[in-house]
This record gives structure tokens, C-alpha cells and sequence, in this order.
């Protein structure tokens, strides 16, 4: 057990108090998944005696359906709808459907609500001009306007001309300028200088085209926690920059050859100072502090990858930013 108990100390850094707590979590989670082998719960035994009663019952109930064979019965596009009455003699003569009333028109046998509708649909249109308008009001009865269709004193359809009146109203909404001499304006090309990516602030960021306030105070809160760019690429790990951004940024800025990152002291910095770091978090920061802590403190940066959770691709970027 003191084996066991100083390897677990030495793998994950943990004190006394925590390797204890260690050993009795794993010991707990062991006996409560291995409950169930030794108290097995007895399974209920299934009975289809009642279920195949209630379907047997719902059987007979459907059999016994009035609309069995009947799926479509209220369906409208089945239902015969009313035929409609012959117009009497004396109402068929000429008339100007712009000019009927309500009245009128139910005395032709147009339903009042469909009679609504068409005067509704009238004063929109700023009245009718052309047959077909009738036809398309939604209701009206093909048989009746069969009826009335002959005595309308209005122009069967304007398939002739489709787009006569369309094509006046943009005449006369847009004149048309074919003749007017163009204005030419001469205009210098704006180019921004490039800039160095670690001294600028969120308003020279905001001057490349797509970045707003929100995007360029995500670059210089990154680049304080960082303690700075070390390369461009760097940029790519800023949350939410899309990639577009970054190639822009590869193209107006850049990383200035005096830079020189703020570096954390790995054997004075406390755990929450190692956590602010982006490359390192609260798990490494308390790794490096338990590590310094048994170990005393660290003689070189090589000393890190003592610390087996710290791997090579992580060491190789936080080390720019550590001394010791």
C-alpha cells in the first residue's frame, strides 16, 4: 500500500491528504459498480395476456366503425359542392362590374362573404380591368362567372400587352438618364501602414476592415495574458477570430525585432498567477507549484519536463514565456 501510495504521489503530485482521498474514491467507485453483482435485482416477468386484450377489444372497436372502409369521409376535395342556380333572364344584360354594389351581386347568387371579398379586392386594385380578375377572386363559383362572363363589359385578359402597365409606371417612376453625360470622380486609394501587432491598441486594430470593438479587445486581452506575440501565427489562437481576420492580420501587422515577451518566474509565481497564462492553466499552474514545492526550486526550464503532465508540444510554447 505505501508503494501504491508513493507512486500515485510522485505521478500526480498530490500531497498526503490527497492521495489518501484518492484511494478511497477509487475504492468507492469499485464497490458501487460491483453492487449489482452481488445484490441482483429480480426481474419482473412480462405477461401479454392483458395488453393482447386491449388490442383485442380495440380490434372489435374498429370493426364495428361506422366509417370503417371510409378513410377520405371529411375530406372537402370528396364533397360535392352546391350546383348553382341559374341567373333569371331579366338580371342578364351588360354591366360594369366596378360599379355593383354588395347587393347586386348576391342578387346574381354570389355567396355575401365571397361578394365581400371581390369588393374588398376592388377597391385595392383601384377597380377592375380585365375579366380574368373576376375569375381569380377566391370563391367565386366557376359556373356562375360562366354565366356572367359574356355580359361584362371589360377586356377578356391583357395577354397582349403583359407588361404594359408595368412597363409605364417604371417609365414614369425612372426616366430614363441614357443621355446624361456620366460624372467621373477621381479617387486616391486609401492603403493602411502595417503596424507592430504587440504596441497597437483596439483602435488601430479596428482600422482593418471587419474587426469591431469586440474582436480587437479579444486581441489585446490575449495578447496581455500571452505577455505577448511571439510569431503571427500566434493570432490563431484568439477565440472567435475568423479566418479571414487572421490573414488580414498577417498583412498590415507584424512582430517587432526588438519584442521581448513578460516573462512568469516559475519559482516565485503562485498558482493563480500560472492560470492566467493561456498555455497553461489551473491544472499545469498547480502541477508546477506541487512539483517546486517537493522538489525545491526549479534550477533550469528543463526542469518542467520533470512534471509528466507538461508534454513537449506545450513546453516548447509556454518556455518563451518562464524564467526561473
Amino acid at each position: 500500500m505505501k508503494s501504491l501510495k508513493r507512486w500515485i504521489r510522485n505521478y500526480f503530485h498530490f500531497n498526503q491528504r490527497e492521495t489518501n482521498g484518492f484511494i478511497l474514491l477509487i475504492f468507492g467507485l469499485i464497490i458501487i459498480v460491483s453492487l449489482p453483482y452481488w445484490w441482483p435485482s429480480p426481474q419482473p416477468v412480462y405477461d401479454p395476456r392483458h395488453d393482447q386484450q386491449i388490442l383485442d377489444s380495440l380490434a372489435a372497436q374498429l370493426k364495428s366503425s361506422p366509417y370503417e372502409n371510409k378513410p377520405y369521409a371529411y375530406n372537402r376535395r370528396d364533397k360535392k359542392s352546391a350546383p348553382v342556380k341559374p341567373i333569371p333572364p331579366e338580371f342578364l344584360r351588360p354591366f360594369d362590374p366596378n360599379t355593383l354594389t354588395q347587393a347586386q351581386w348576391e342578387k346574381f347568387g354570389l355567396p355575401a362573404y365571397v361578394a365581400k371579398r371581390l369588393l374588398t379586392y376592388r377597391d385595392k386594385a383601384q377597380g377592375f380591368k380585365y375579366k380574368d380578375q373576376i375569375k381569380r377572386i377566391y370563391g367565386f363559383p366557376p359556373e356562375l362567372y360562366a354565366q356572367l362572363e359574356p355580359y361584362i363589359t371589360l377586356p377578356g385578359s391583357r395577354a397582349n400587352q403583359p407588361y404594359a402597365d408595368a412597363r409605364e409606371r417604371t417609365e414614369r417612376a425612372y426616366p430614363s438618364y441614357a443621355n446624361k453625360p456620366r460624372t467621373t470622380y477621381s479617387r486616391e486609394r486609401s492603403r493602411l501602414p502595417p503596424f507592430d501587432i504587440n504596441t497597437a491598441d483596439t483602435t488601430a486594430l479596428k482600422k482593418l476592415r471587419g474587426i469591431g470593438t469586440k474582436l480587437a479587445a479579444r486581441i489585446v486581452k490575449f495578447r496581455d495574458k500571452l505577455g505577448g506575440f511571439e510569431n503571427i501565427n500566434q493570432l490563431q489562437e484568439v477565440y472567435g477570430l475568423p479566418p479571414e481576420m487572421i490573414d488580414s492580420l498577417r498583412k498590415y501587422t507584424f512582430v517587432g525585432e526588438s519584442f521581448a515577451a513578460n516573462k512568469l518566474n516559475i519559482n516565485v509565481a503562485t498558482v493563480t498567477q500560472l492560470q492566467q497564462h493561456p498555455y497553461l492553466g489551473y491544472k499545469l499552474a498547480r502541477h508546477i507549484v506541487a512539483y517546486r514545492t517537493q522538489h525545491g526550486p526549479f534550477a533550469s526550464l528543463e526542469d518542467l519536463r520533470n512534471i509528466k503532465t507538461i508534454d513537449d508540444a506545450t513546453f516548447q510554447k509556454v518556455k518563451p514565456y518562464l524564467t526561473f
